[in-house]
Parts: C-alpha cells; structure tokens; sequence
C-alpha cells in the first residue's frame, strides 16, 4: 500500500512538472486508481494542472474522472476571472477615494506564466501608505 501511494505521488508530481516545464510526458503503464490519483489532486490543488497533463498526452483513462479533472480546470479559470475583476473594482474605488496605496501581489502576476491557470491563486496584497488606520478600515468594510 505504501508502494502505491509512493508511485502514486510521483506520477502527480511528474505530470504537474512536465506541464510547467512544458516537455512531453513519459506514457503511463500499469492500471491506475483514478478516483485515488483524482482525490490526491484535488487535496493538493493540482487538479488543474493533471487536467493539462491528461490532454498532452492523450492519457486513456475514465470519461467520469476526465470530467472530474476538466471540472475543477474550468473552476480556477472562472475563479481567476472572478479575482481579477474584483481586485480592479477594490483599486478603482481605493482610487477614487484617494487612499494611497502600494500594490505588493496580484493577479497579474499570472501573465508571467505560459498558461495562466499555472499560476495557482494569488490573492491581493496591499500596503497602505498613511497613517489613517481607522479611516482605511472604514474604508475598505464600506467597499
């Protein structure tokens, strides 16, 4: 069982490298627990990435988890749709109240990355350059 889950690991983690360094995948032998190698995706946020693997290397596997993995593909492309527009809307009203503003992390960091969703979630990271905590407070809860 320990052997499994060791094979099962490194199956993961090749997929997932060969889909950032953008290489072919060695084909797969053996017959795979989908729904086990789907579970460990998903609990590590990869799935998305395993779904690419999958479609470069034309994987035979299960219509149901080829479903699954496109599911959760299609969840962080709506999920980084979703975060960007809402952090132009938090920087345009930060603007128009004229709260400065220093701009650490976000989702723009994404277009450093050949494919977008290979990025992973980046969240909004702000430092506020003055010295007004409670009026930045109300600020942002009233946004």
């Amino acid at each position: 069982m320990e052997n499994q889950n060791f094979y099962e690991g490194r199956i993961l983690v090749n997929m997932a490298a060969s889909v950032m360094r953008q290489d072919d995948l060695k084909p797969l032998h053996g017959n795979l627990d989908w729904e086990r190698l789907f579970r460990v995706a998903d609990y590590n946020k990869i799935s998305n990435l395993i779904y690419l693997a999958i479609l470069g290397n034309n994987e035979k596997m299960p219509e149901r988890w080829k479903t699954r993995f496109y599911e959760r593909y299609s969840d962080i492309l709506k999920f980084n749709e979703s975060c960007t527009e809402g952090e132009r809307e938090i920087l345009v009203l930060l603007e128009l109240k004229k709260i400065p503003v220093l701009v650490l992390s976000s989702s723009s960091r994404r277009q450093l990355y050949p494919r977008e969703e290979m990025a992973g979630e980046s969240s909004l990271k702000l430092f506020f350059l003055t010295r007004k905590i409670i009026f930045l407070q109300k600020a942002i809860w009233s946004i």
